[in-house]
């Protein structure tokens, strides 16, 4: 198949060499582009462990000057890939999470104490406030932005030919708001009647709904929010596909 991949750098070029390798074509057209905040104070003083919903917050404090000091801290990573990013940084304890925010909270509400005082460390855009939902348990979030998401301003011009020549198998998307983007410039540049053809491979609900306003009919979900599983649908859905005559 002719794959989009949609994710930021670098994640967007790891996951097109998994596709290549697993005999794909692949096109990168990146939604969003990731850039740290260089100038964030991160005091973690009274504070008892941290919080990552994104291997991009690991990647942002990676050349911060407390980072010492946030290596000797309790991380806890929402789901496999940012657990991965927190232990190659060096955190040295690291509770790895469900895969989404939402369980994520669910896990730290049965974790921690009352009283507990967690510092998330974020993006400017947060889809779960995990403030809100943890302070009923007596917990208390506090969020900090360590790096920004940039959205793309054109679809670009390879991938708009491609859709013009009907000429994309499917398109990977792992985050509601990189949906939103993607069928935002889509409408731009005037091809939503062609991007209804490629089959949209989700990581999730949340990110399918952030196709709404395209009303794209061909739409996986991955069983688990996580690559792996997104891989493991493409790879069905491709074996299902018609071999050469």
């Amino acid at each position: 198949m002719r794959l989009v991949v949609t994710r930021p750098e670098p994640e967007a070029s790891v996951a097109a060499e998994m596709l290549r390798k697993a005999g794909h074509e692949v096109v990168v057209a990146p939604m969003l582009t990731i850039a740290s905040r260089r100038d964030v104070h991160l005091d973690v003083g009274g504070i008892d462990g941290l919080i990552a919903t994104s291997a991009n917050a690991i990647r942002a404090i990676a050349d911060h000057v407390e980072l010492p000091a946030l290596l000797a801290m309790p991380l806890h990573a929402v789901g496999a890939a940012t657990a991965d990013a927190a232990r190659r940084l060096g955190f040295r304890t690291v509770a790895e999470g469900g895969g989404t925010a939402s369980a994520l909270a669910e896990q730290l509400g049965s974790s921690q104490t009352a009283g507990a005082h967690l510092l998330h460390l974020a993006g400017d855009v947060v889809a779960v406030d995990l403030a809100r939902l943890l302070s009923p348990r007596g917990i208390v979030v506090d969020t900090v932005i360590v790096y920004e998401t940039i959205p793309s301003a054109e679809l670009g011009s390879p991938l708009a030919t491609d859709l013009r020549r009907q000429a994309i198998d499917g398109i990977l998307l792992l985050s509601p708001r990189t949906a939103e983007i993607f069928g935002a410039l889509v409408a731009k540049a005037g091809l939503a009647a062609e991007a209804r053809r490629p089959t949209y491979f989700c990581i999730s609900e949340r990110t399918a709904a952030g196709l709404v306003g395209l009303a794209a009919p061909k739409l996986r979900i991955a069983k688990k929010p996580d690559m792996p599983s997104l891989l493991a649908l493409i790879g069905q859905e491709n074996a299902q596909l018609p071999g050469p005559v």
